[in-house]
């Protein structure tokens, strides 16, 4: 691994952090996840320092600090337009409800890491670039394997959700998790009923939106904590095509969609699948931006056996019928060439509509009232709709006089049908 200090902007800044503090007579380290992503080569998008400095000496050293998380010990330094969290060295005991620990403030490095959860979270860096790794993160990191700091059982004891972080940062960066520590979340997996839906939530998330869902979602079914989510129990054991899916979308609401549609259900199931998505997402606590666009996904995933792709692309953004099709080919295992076709189809559709929107008409509403010479009704939005499908799929120019004239043929057609239906029910009346 990687022995060298860490360089860059944002690593320059921190360290004028580091530098405040040691000048002041504190110790200070880079800590936690940044150091693991740093060896690994992965983007840094904080970076952590912790310190045997007590928050109001932090706060009395940088005039600008937030008390962000004083019951955690944590003050949140802004210096240059960068935000870093400094943390006192913490020990914790007492855990109430497997999750909230009474914290007393320490001088020590060492036991300020062993509370950390995993093996490649618990190093620390000095400013000068002296590596503090007493329990093997470097090694872990180089055999690939999430493992527990000290004994796995007390680590998610602690903290059950633990448990499903060990599961996302498996998916992450496509770990093993420690044989031992396996064990351990397959022993202790219903301890994650104390956690709130919110926490579980947003690891579930990252989850999915990882590089590995596939491996994240196998993980969380053979653990046993799919059966201690609550919502994601009412979901029937997903075959390893589902896990397989998972890889073929892009976004959050599709990868969602992937398993409300295991396995792929019949066209008049889709609704049932709406229907869940509705309340297991609720249940979730899931926003309703996701809300809907999981719908979304799975309006569309219905759609695209019933509407022609042109006709979708209107009432649908190019994006989301792109992945829609995505979301049909993986529930549905195509192949690559087969999946390929379908999507040139669609941007090749896309590219020949007129127009996408009903205000590139060169008519509105009330020119047609004016040239139909009636008032309002039930007819005119069905109608509207059919002059703007036809527009935009090149049947009819966007010209005044051609639009207004289909518009009278098309009212008398439904008149017509509308007199004859009425005249047919009276008959069958007599």
């Amino acid at each position: 691994m990687e022995s060298t200090v860490p360089a860059g902007q944002k690593w320059d800044v921190a360290r004028r952090i580091t530098h405040r503090l040691q000048e002041a007579g504190y110790e200070a380290y880079f800590v936690g996840g940044c150091l693991r992503d740093y060896l690994l080569g992965r983007p840094i998008h904080d970076i952590d320092i912790a310190t045997n400095a007590r928050p109001e000496n932090v706060l009395a050293l940088f005039p600008k600090a937030v008390p962000t998380g004083l019951q955690h010990g944590t003050v949140t330094v802004v210096l240059d337009g960068h935000a870093f969290e400094v943390t006192t060295f913490r020990h914790e005991s007492g855990y109430r409800q497997h999750r909230w620990p009474q914290v007393t403030y320490i001088d020590d490095l060492h036991t300020d890491l062993a509370r950390r959860d995993f093996t490649i979270n618990a190093m620390a860096l000095s400013p000068d670039g002296r590596w503090h790794d007493p329990f093997g993160g470097q090694h872990d990191l180089r055999r690939r394997l999430i493992r527990a700091v000290g004994q796995a059982e007390q680590r998610f004891a602690e903290d059950a959700l633990r448990m499903l972080r060990a599961i996302r940062f498996a998916a992450q960066l496509d770990f093993d998790i420690e044989p031992n520590t396996w064990a351990a979340i397959r022993q202790q997996a219903p301890l994650l009923a104390h956690i709130s839906m919110e926490r579980i939530q947003q690891e579930l998330h990252r989850t999915l939106q990882s590089d590995h869902p596939d491996r994240g979602m196998q993980l969380l079914q053979e653990s046993g904590l799919k059966q201690h989510i609550r919502p994601l129990a009412a979901f029937a054991h997903w075959p390893s095509e589902t896990f397989r899916a998972l890889l073929g979308v892009r976004t959050l609401a599709s990868r969602w969609a992937v398993l409300f549609l295991s396995p792929p259900p019949e066209r008049a199931d889709v609704p049932r699948c709406i229907k869940q998505a509705e309340t297991v997402l609720r249940q979730m606590k899931c926003s309703r931006q996701l809300m809907a666009e999981v719908k979304t996904m799975l309006q569309l995933f219905k759609a695209l056996q019933e509407r022609e792709l042109p006709l979708l692309l209107l009432d649908y953004r190019d994006e989301d019928v792109e992945e829609a099709i995505r979301l049909y080919g993986a529930v549905h295992q195509w192949p690559d060439e087969q999946l390929q076709a379908w999507l040139n189809e669609a941007a090749a559709a896309a590219k020949q509509l007129r127009i996408r929107s009903p205000k590139q008409m060169v008519v509105d509403g009330h020119d047609v009232l004016h040239a139909l010479g009636v008032a309002p009704g039930p007819w005119m939005k069905p109608l509207l709709q059919r002059l703007f499908e036809e527009v935009a799929l090149g049947l009819l120019d966007n010209d005044k006089s051609a639009i207004l004239s289909r518009a009278i043929t098309l009212y008398r057609e439904s008149t017509e049908v509308n007199q004859s239906a009425m005249e047919q029910s009276h008959g069958g009346q007599k």
